[in-house]
Formats: structure tokens, C-alpha cells, sequence
């Protein structure tokens, strides 16, 4: 892993270059502290323009030999790469047999003499994940290309002199001093009510990501951007829909095949290789797998807390013991989660949407003392339909279409969401009952599936009606504007299955917030992440599987368990799904949590600006006297708030605020 940034810029009696550098290597260094470098040129025809790039790295493969920024031969091709090239020696050897001179054994060093015979074909041939910039000389030409799921992340922005600028994290544009951070309040809908960005923007004006499996070029002097997909998940036929070739047993075969040279692939690397181990099924697969590769015992870390309901420290520790790991867990209390808050909402660029990226970044933290790559289980659940979301809403679908529920209306049901939630009853009943037919109308499945599953503040709702940014604005439009990019990406499903369509919104909306919450909470630890469930050709080999190996019954991953049940003990591959979780919600009510009212309160507070004190006491004492859980939306009230303190308001001191 490691920071990138650069900028094209007109010269203009420039004198401030190395300056800017080194605020820069400084902004990024959290990124990779091994190693850090620079390379800049200017560009003559006419007005004449400086081209920086920048690097900061965290050396995993020819650790002292690859540095960056990186040429080819001739001088001509320099880039800059954040990221691993997983077949980087099949390439090697391809192009040595073609000519080609290498000075390193980098992974990056394959892609700058690719580039010279195939361009911007380049992205098709690489298996991993990454993030680059490469910049040509001959053509004077930049691109900026992220790998196809959007493991690493990559931000760029067009300059006020016509220039251009990129980063690995937007706190690297801040640095170079090009532009200052400011609201763009026309992502605020999608953020307050999903917690995270699914569209290629950002909470900053004018700041942008390059999207997932995209190839984004800019040319000398100031021409227009061009932007090319290389690739998307194809949708394809369901198989459903027709005779599947395949019975349960060839698809627990190909499973296999692919996960297991996906998890070889993921090991590559010159640094010893670790695994974030739940107890889950995701994880303790992944365990087996790297045991059987490797033939030796994998360290693992896992992560809990000091309130044991809350903990999966237990089902963590048996899988260790019996596939003989060498295992290593951490104890988070809720004064250290506390404390940690401010701290990581820096290195997030933004708000936190989930309170279990503290806990990541606790576990990233002991990892990196002994290993300094770290695989993890991501994307398995939404691959594979391992949230319990999916079958709820397949059956609530169904139930949805009885005469006696139809009749239901949106008041009716506003009133029956009301009353559950103001009855004394148990919350997993109060939830179950909340999202259900009873609570939504599925007339729309895409827009019930993110009310009922993914809305931490209903767009147009009550919550969100007061508020600044939304004042004018009914509740069809902040519907539309917070929904999208994530209905952009359920109509493009529109042939799939119910099921299907909700696995591709997933991947391409909710998933994206958790690759960004494991990039950063790995880097500010400055370790590697990687996800072997995402490699692109077991992606390919698996999509088309039909939805009963899937979800079946009220059990999700019926495949991946099945797997799971040829390597390990069926208390294992059983285990139901717990997901990440964090006593938040009991926290807030301790003295503690005190402290969070105090902030949303503060005289200067912005979110006290923007939602009023009334709004915010409601939801606390609610909350307080157990009437509805109300953790969720005030975590992400806090997280707002000491986001735009940190980076609008600008009141820390190096980076992050304090309490």
C-alpha cells in the first residue's frame, strides 16, 4: 500500500514545487513510511507545464529496490502506483521475452513497460488492486485508473488555472495547497441518509473519485477529461430463468478452484501475510485455505470488546485453535473507542458511517506489529447473500403482494412504524416488525429495499425535512437525490432476479463504503488490506450461480458453507451470521456518552446549525429512555460534526480535533 498525488499546472513563475512535495509526503506519509520520492518535469509548446508526481510507500514486494515515481527506459513514461499486481511475474516474463528491461523485481515496474505496447489497454491484463497515475510524454498525456472494484482509492480535481490534481486521500489535494475543502451541498441527501458516498464524487466541491474499473485521461494543455470503463460485472442471463447446466456439487467445485488461486494470489509479497479472523465462515474459510497453501500455522488476529454480547472473540479463538494459528486478539473498552473517534474521522476524509471501524483500526494496530499485509473476508456477504436482508426482503416481497396488504398506505404504515417503535418490546422484535410489510409497502422494490435496509435517515422524512440543505425540498426529491446512484445501479439490474438485484446494488453502493473503511483504517496503521473474495475472475466464475446455491431457506451462503463443510467442523461452517458488532448503542446512555451530546450541542456546532438543538435532544432522550435506538443516527451526527470541525472549520491541530 501506498499514497499517490501529483498535479499538471500551468508554470506561471511557480516557485513553491518542493514545498508543496513536502507537505504532501507529510499529508500521506501514514499511507507507507518506507520509503517516499518525487519526480517532476516540465512540459514546453506553447505555454510551458509543470507535471509532479508524489509517493509515499509501504514496501511489500522488492521492498528496497522500487522505489517510486517509476520510469521506463526511455525516460519517457513516469508513474506513480498505490496497490499490488498479483500476476506482476507472468507479466515480467512475458515482456523480458519481448525485449523489455527491467531495473527492479516491483510489481509496478510490469505496468510502465506494459503501458509502452498496450496504453490504456493496460487495465485488462492486471489482476489485484491498485491505483495509478501515469503520465507519457510523448503524448503529454495523465491517466488516472483505479482497479475494477474500487479497492484503492484514488480523488482528483480540476484546478482554477486549468491544471489538474490528484490523491490517494483528499487531505493530499489540501496539502499542495491547489484548492481549499468546501461542502458540496448537493451530496449531503445520499450522505445524511446512507452514511457513504455511492456516486464518483465526494462530500468536497469539485473533488471526484475515479470510479471503479475505470481509466480517467487529461491531456496538456487543459483539454477535456475521458473517462472508459474496463470493466463492470456482467449481468448476463439469470440462470434462474432457465435450465442451470450445473447441479450444487460442480459449483461447490468451481467455488473452490477459484477461491483457492485467488487466496494464493493474495499471498504474493515479500512481507509475512496475516488474516482478520472473526469466526465467521468468511474468515475461518479463508484460514483453512492459507493453512492448506502454505503448510504452516497463519497469524491471525481478531478483534472484541470488554462487553462480551458484543464480542466474537470466543468463536474467533476455537477456529484458531483448531486449525493450530498462531492467534492474537484485541480488547476495545469504550474510554479507548471514545478516544479514537476524532483521530480516525481525519484519516476517513469524512464521516465514519459504521462504529466498527474503530474496532478495524484496533486490529490493523496489533496486526501491523507482527505481519504487514492482513487478508480479509470482505465482499463475501454481498457475493455470496450472506446479509439476512436478502431473504427478508425476497419473503416480504412475496407477502407484499396479499390483497389484505396491499390496501395498506404509506400513512397507515407511517403510524404502524411509530407504534412498534414506541411499544416496550424487545428491539430485535421491534425491528423485525419495523421492516417488514407492515412498515414498508414493497410496490417499489428498490427504493423499499434502501428505506428498509440501508437508510440510517429516511430521505424526506421527518428527520431530514428541517435541515438546511434540504429546506424547499419535498420528499420525492431527497428520495431521488439521495437514491440515485444506487437506483442507477438496480435498474441496470433490471432483468435479475430480486435477489440478484439486490447482490449488484450491494456491490456496487454498500460495498464501496466498506473497501473505504478498510483502506483507511489499514492505512492510518499503515498496513495492507486485501479481499480474496474480490478477485475479478472468481467474481466472473461465480456471478451467473443460480440463486438457490445462494439463499436458501433462511440460510445465507449456502455455497460458501457448503465449502466450508469439506475443510472444517460443522459447528463452524453453521455458524450463524453475526456481523461486525458494537455496543454502541449501550455506550451512549453511560456517562460517557455524555460527551458526544455535548459536541452536537456546542455553540459552534454545525450540526446543531443544520438539524437545531430541538431535533437533536428528541432523538437523544429517546434514545436515553430506551424508546427507539437512535444509535446509528447519532453516531453519524457526531462523526459529521467532527468531520467538518477537522477539515471545513479547520480547528485541529495536525489533522485530527480533540474531544
Amino acid at each position: 500500500m501506498c499514497g499517490i498525488a501529483g498535479w499538471i499546472v500551468p508554470t506561471g513563475g511557480e516557485t513553491d514545487d518542493a514545498g508543496r512535495v513536502d507537505r504532501v509526503l507529510r499529508a500521506l506519509r501514514h499511507r507507507g513510511q518506507d520509503q517516499s520520492g518525487s519526480w517532476s518535469g516540465v512540459v514546453g509548446g506553447g505555454a510551458d507545464w509543470r507535471v509532479t508526481l508524489v509517493h509515499t510507500r509501504l514496501g511489500i514486494v522488492d521492498r528496497t529496490g522500487g522505489r517510486q515515481p517509476m520510469a521506463d527506459e526511455a525516460g519517457v513514461r513516469w508513474m506513480t502506483c498505490d496497490g499490488e499486481i498479483y500476476n506482476h511475474l507472468e507479466l515480467r516474463c512475458a515482456l523480458e521475452a519481448r525485449g523489455h528491461r527491467f531495473c527492479t523485481h516491483s510489481d509496478t515496474e510490469a505496468i510502465v513497460h506494459l503501458w509502452e505496447e498496450l496504453e490504456e489497454a493496460v487495465p485488462d491484463r492486471l489482476r489485484g488492486m491498485f491505483a495509478f497515475a501515469l503520465w507519457n510524454g510523448e503524448s503529454r498525456r495523465l491517466w488516472l485508473v483505479r482497479d475494477r472494484w474500487g479497492i484503492k482509492p484514488l480523488y482528483f480535481a480540476r484546478l482554477g488555472n486549468g491544471g489538474i490534481a490528484f490523491a490517494s486521500e483528499p487531505k493530499g489535494l489540501w496539502a499542495s495547497a491547489w484548492m481549499e475543502p468546501r461542502i458540496d451541498f448537493s451530496r449531503m441527501a445520499e450522505h445524511w441518509a446512507l452514511g457513504f458516498g455511492v456516486a464518483h464524487g465526494s462530500l468536497y466541491q469539485g473533488v471526484e473519485q475515479v470510479e471503479p474499473g475505470t481509466c480517467v485521461s487529461w491531456a496538456v494543455p487543459g483539454a477535456a477529461l475521458r473517462s472508459r470503463r474496463y470493466w463492470s460485472l456482467p449481468l448476463g442471463a439469470d440462470q434462474d430463468q432457465g435450465q442451470a447446466p450445473w447441479g450444487a456439487t460442480e459449483w461447490v467445485d468451481r467455488l473452490e478452484s477459484r477461491l483457492t488461486a485467488s487466496v494464493r494470489e493474495h499471498l504474493m509479497g515479500d512481507q509475512p501475510v496475516g488474516l482478520a479472523l472473526s469466526g465467521g465462515v468468511d474468515s475461518a474459510l479463508l484460514a483453512s485455505l492459507m493453512r492448506r497453501e502454505t503448510g504452516a500455522p497463519v497469524a491471525t488476529f481478531s478483534v472484541g470488546y470488554t462487553e462480551a454480547e458484543a464480542s466474537e472473540l470466543t468463536g474467533a479463538r476455537e477456529v484458531a485453535e483448531l486449525l493450530e494459528c498462531e492467534h492474537h486478539e484485541v480488547v476495545l473498552d469504550a474510554e479507548r473507542f471514545w478516544a479514537l473517534v476524532p483521530k480516525l474521522v481525519w484519516h476517513m476524509d469524512g464521516p465514519i458511517r459504521w462504529p466498527s471501524s474503530i474496532a478495524l483500526f484496533s486490529l490493523a494496530q496489533e496486526a501491523r506489529k507482527r505481519v504487514r499485509t492482513l487478508l480479509t473476508g470482505e465482499g463475501c456477504d454481498e457475493l455470496f447473500a450472506g446479509y439476512a436482508r436478502y431473504g427478508a426482503t425476497v419473503w416480504n416481497r412475496r407477502v407484499g403482494r396479499w390483497g389484505a396488504v396491499r390496501v395498506l398506505g404509506d400513512g397507515l404504515r407511517d403510524s404502524i412504524r411509530e407504534g412498534i417503535w414506541s411499544r416496550p418490546l424487545p428491539d430485535l422484535f421491534k425491528k423485525l416488525m419495523v421492516h417488514s410489510v407492515l412498515g414498508y409497502s414493497t410496490s417499489d422494490p428498490g427504493r423499499y429495499y434502501l428505506d428498509n435496509w440501508h437508510a440510517v435517515f429516511e430521505p424526506g422524512g421527518q428527520c431530514l425535512s428541517g435541515v438546511e440543505w434540504a429546506a424547499g425540498s419535498d420528499g420525492a426529491r431527497l428520495r431521488t437525490e439521495a437514491y440515485a446512484a444506487s437506483l442507477a445501479a438496480w435498474e441496470r439490474a433490471t432483468d435479475a432476479t430480486l435477489l440478484r438485484r439486490m447482490l449488484y446494488t450491494d456491490l456496487h453502493g454498500y460495498l464501496v463504503g466498506l473497501l473505504q473503511k478498510l483502506d483507511r483504517m489499514g492505512m492510518a496503521a499503515n498496513l495492507e488490506g486485501r479481499v480474496p473474495y474480490l478477485d475479478h475472475e472468481l467474481v466472473e466464475a461465480v456471478w451467473g450461480m443460480p440463486d438457490r446455491y445462494r439463499y436458501r431457506g433462511i440460510t445465507g451462503k449456502w455455497i460458501v458453507r457448503r465449502l466450508a463443510g469439506r475443510l472444517l467442523p460443522r459447528a463452524v461452517s453453521g455458524r450463524r451470521k453475526r456481523g461486525f458488532p458494537t455496543p454502541i448503542a449501550r455506550w451512549l446512555r453511560e456517562p460517557r456518552g455524555e460527551a458526544v451530546l455535548e459536541v452536537l450541542l456546542d455553540e459552534g456546532s454545525w450540526v446543531r446549525d443544520q438539524w437545531g438543538a430541538k431535533a437533536i435532544l428528541g432523538m437523544w432522550n429517546a434514545h436515553k429512555r430506551r424508546e427507539r435506538d437512535h444509535a446509528e443516527r447519532l453516531w453519524l451526527m457526531l462523526t459529521f460534526e467532527f468531520w467538518h470541525r477537522t477539515f471545513i472549520r479547520k480547528r485541529g491541530r495536525d489533522g485530527a480535533v480533540t474531544w
